[in-house]
């Protein structure tokens, strides 16, 4: 006769599993998600170094002088006006399509997709919609909409102003933001900076550092960015 020595568990046993596995998890998840936030902020850091080293280049190109934010004079065939990301981004990688339809297709499959979209805005946003303008997450101090500024890059020092900065769209929902920064305080509404990591936002200087900007320090150059006329 044999004996089935075969342990089986009981009841409460397998609910005391189940119960620490459910506490690991609930332990591991936020530290996990902190990881997967610090990554993304890695990552629009990257994206901001690059995007200042493309408006070096455009400028050299350009007897030192910079786009405007968003009425550069360009090829395209419908004569719209394009914006600064599509200017700053072909002058480093080449021009996209002339046709608009293939262009947004071009801008989709290339590195233009991730290089001018925040990653930490795309994980709580609307998946991206193309523009041939050359939409981005990322947008630029207002003293760039004004045509009448000097934008010479000698003469730009933005030591205090950040130059770009990730943005929010007008319904804080869309993948993409208002062109021109005229806000440093927090808020959801149009044109304002994101703070989307730890309460802070990420902010590019002409210099070529990246900082990272509390609401508070936001709100102390305020005044500054509200004056499209100068750029500190």
């Amino acid at each position: 006769m044999t004996t089935n020595n075969t342990k089986k568990f009981t009841l409460i046993e397998v609910l005391v599993v189940v119960a620490i596995i459910g506490i690991l998890a609930s332990l591991l998840l936020p530290v996990l998600g902190k990881a997967r936030k610090t990554s993304r902020a890695a990552l629009s850091i990257n994206n901001l170094k690059q995007i200042h080293m493309a408006t070096l280049v455009y400028a050299d190109n350009n007897n030192e002088i910079l786009f405007n934010s968003d009425s550069n004079s360009h090829p395209r065939n419908n004569g719209d006006d394009t914006f600064w990301a599509r200017m700053v981004y072909e002058s480093s990688f080449g021009m996209f399509s002339l046709n608009n339809n293939d262009a947004q297709d071009e801008m989709a499959s290339s590195s233009y997709n991730s290089m001018m979209f925040c990653p930490l805005l795309l994980a709580e946003r609307d998946p991206i919609e193309h523009n041939a303008s050359g939409r981005s997450s990322y947008n630029i101090n207002r003293y760039f909409g004004r045509d009448q500024n000097d934008f010479t890059l000698n003469n730009l020092e933005g030591k205090i102003e950040p130059f770009i900065m990730p943005g929010t769209s007008s319904n804080a929902k869309s993948a993409h933001s208002a062109t021109n920064l005229k806000h440093t305080e927090y808020g959801t509404s149009q044109s304002r900076p994101a703070y989307e990591y730890n309460g802070k936002s990420l902010a590019l200087y002409l210099a070529g550092h990246v900082n990272y900007m509390t609401v508070g320090q936001g709100a102390l150059i305020q005044d500054l960015v509200n004056d499209n006329q100068d750029f500190q």
